[in-house]
């Protein structure tokens, strides 16, 4: 009885044993998951909340963290503090922020994209915008979104700066600003989303390059690059490209 109740609690401490070396292996392996995930942090000039675009890219790229924000400081802010393994931003953003980008958005066969001017009415004469207020998406920070307004009207306006492009449009509604200043493809959903009739006015060489993929090691390019050049058109819609290269 006594050899027999012995081997009862070695098999016991052995089952024991072999759960517990079982669960440790299961939470490590979980924990690894975990760690080994790359953040992206997206920062893109968009119509959609970041919350949506986030979702969208968090479904396309399950191997990675997302989060998308929808303030320019608070985007500098974090990619300073925490590091991400990539970002996805306007190119010379992604550059400010020191990473290497690794990956071109292209829209309309181009790396970069045009910026015009709406009005109310009828068009506006550039150079009466001096000393005038006009509206523009700060994205990239206080000073440089207003250098880059008056360098590519060539006067110097004030400027009026909103987180979101549909801002923009309440800055017309309420006669805030006497235009505002944005990239063409935003013109013919603002046209169609307001009841104000919006005349576009180009500005000769206003431009600014499109979004491009920023990435830490070629470990993590090697891994997410081919996911982000898989995004649907949709998706990338939203981001404001057509395809990567």
């Amino acid at each position: 009885m006594m050899i027999k109740k012995n081997l009862f609690r070695n098999k016991m401490g052995i089952g024991i044993v072999t759960l517990s070396l079982i669960a440790l292996i299961t939470f490590s392996i979980n924990v690894w998951a975990q760690t080994s995930r790359s953040d992206v942090f997206v920062y893109v000039n968009t119509m959609v909340k970041a919350s949506v675009l986030q979702k969208d890219l968090q479904s396309a790229i399950p191997g990675a963290q997302i989060r998308v924000f929808s303030r320019n400081t608070d985007f500098q802010k974090a990619v300073a503090e925490e590091s991400p393994e990539v970002v996805i931003a306007r190119k010379n953003l992604v550059q400010k922020v020191n990473m290497t980008p690794g990956l071109q958005g292209i829209l309309n066969g181009q790396q970069s994209e045009v910026y015009v001017l709406l009005t109310v009415d009828k068009a506006v004469n550039v150079a009466s915008l001096d000393g005038n207020s006009v509206g523009a998406v700060d994205e990239f920070g206080r000073r440089q979104t207003s250098s880059f307004v008056t360098e590519a009207l060539g006067v110097k306006p004030t400027v009026k700066r909103t987180v979101k492009v549909e801002d923009l449009l309440a800055l017309l509604q309420f006669s805030a600003a006497d235009a505002i200043f944005l990239p063409r493809r935003f013109t013919p959903v603002l046209q169609k989303s307001s009841q104000l009739k919006l005349i576009e006015t180009t500005v000769p060489n206003a431009s600014m390059p499109l979004p491009a993929v920023g990435f830490a090691s070629d470990a993590v390019k090697t891994h997410i690059l081919p996911q982000i050049k898989n995004l649907s058109g949709e998706i990338n819609q939203k981001i404001g490209v057509d395809s990567w290269q």
